[in-house]
């Protein structure tokens, strides 16, 4: 004997019940999702904004009892936060330029020109991404430590130069396409140009436009997704670098990536320091990472939609 058919109401709230659970399930996996993200930045705030003193109190978890800007104020002093802002604005805007300018070229001469090292040479350009910079680490001090061209600077009696404490340290590497994940960089704009129909740059060599006058007039003005997406990486990758920072800045001026990895250093040598608490040291070592990460969250709010937009067309997503 067949069974009767589920009549249309009962289909409709079965139907509605699946969907209602699974709408559930998608906003506890967004809010548990969110919350990781968050947390750190929610607790760097509340240790920042309360009153040192209070952290002694079990019963302050998340609503701070007392706001004080004590803590900002110690940390803007110890790490030198103007100019050491200034620095590091400075140093993170340069070399995002410098890499734009390197990478982009790089990438266009894979993605458009032929040549009998071009896979050796593009092997060379991915080791740049999985290569963990501490493998260099040595050779790169050496290199800027006794500076020098070949040679050339010592046959003249002028070299090696000392390049330690220098902006050179940084911006030299991201000059000739070898800075901060500059591999990455150089795969973005690679990826981005191969897109491209090689019919735009055939009509401009119709035209009379030469190789460079191709890629910097029809090329480059195409490319703002790409640009786009590299510039905000590397500013970022630049901002938040304490590695080669503190590699090469020994002096008082510093990132302040670096100034923050030092400070955290000092506080855990000394514990007992004698001009803060363990609570002091916990509040400043907050503000102090706050103070370092609203930058890049200021310019990411200001190019989100731009940027994730850009993400999509560059070729690094499947």
């Amino acid at each position: 004997m067949a069974k009767p058919a589920k009549s249309e109401a009962l289909y409709r709230s079965e139907k509605a019940a699946i969907k209602l659970a699974g709408g559930l399930f998608r906003l506890m996996l967004v809010v548990g999702v969110c919350y990781l993200l968050i947390f750190p930045l929610l607790y760097l705030i509340v240790s920042a904004v309360q009153e040192p003193e209070s952290m002694k109190d079990a019963t302050v978890v998340w609503v701070p009892k007392v706001l004080s800007t004590q803590s900002f104020a110690n940390a803007i002093s110890e790490l030198n936060y103007g100019k050491s802002f200034l620095f590091s604005l400075f140093l993170s805007a340069a070399a995002t330029l410098l890499t734009l300018i390197s990478c982009s070229a790089v990438g266009y001469g894979f993605a458009r020109f032929q040549f009998a090292e071009k896979k050796i040479a593009f092997f060379l350009v991915i080791l740049l991404i999985i290569v963990p910079p501490q493998t260099t680490m040595m050779s790169t001090y050496l290199n800027f430590r006794f500076f020098d061209i070949g040679g050339i600077l010592a046959a003249l009696g002028i070299g090696p130069i000392n390049m330690i404490d220098s902006p050179v340290t940084i911006l030299l590497p991201a000059m000739l396409a070898s800075g901060i994940r500059a591999g990455l960089s150089i795969f973005i704009f690679r990826q981005f140009f191969l897109g491209q129909p090689k019919e735009l740059e055939e009509a401009a060599k119709i035209d009379g436009c030469g190789v460079f006058g191709t890629y910097a007039k029809i090329m480059m003005p195409l490319s703002a997704p790409a640009i786009i997406t590299v510039s905000v990486f590397t500013f970022v990758w630049y901002w938040n670098d304490s590695f080669y920072s503190e590699m090469f800045f020994t002096g008082e001026l510093k990132p302040l990536a670096a100034g923050l990895a030092s400070l955290r250093e000092a506080f855990l040598a000394d514990v007992t320091n004698s001009n803060f608490t363990a609570q002091e040291q916990r509040g400043i070592l907050a503000a102090a990472s706050l103070l370092c990460v609203i930058p890049p969250l200021i310019l990411y709010g200001i190019v989100q939609r731009k940027f994730a937009e850009s993400i999509e067309r560059t070729g690094i997503v499947g």
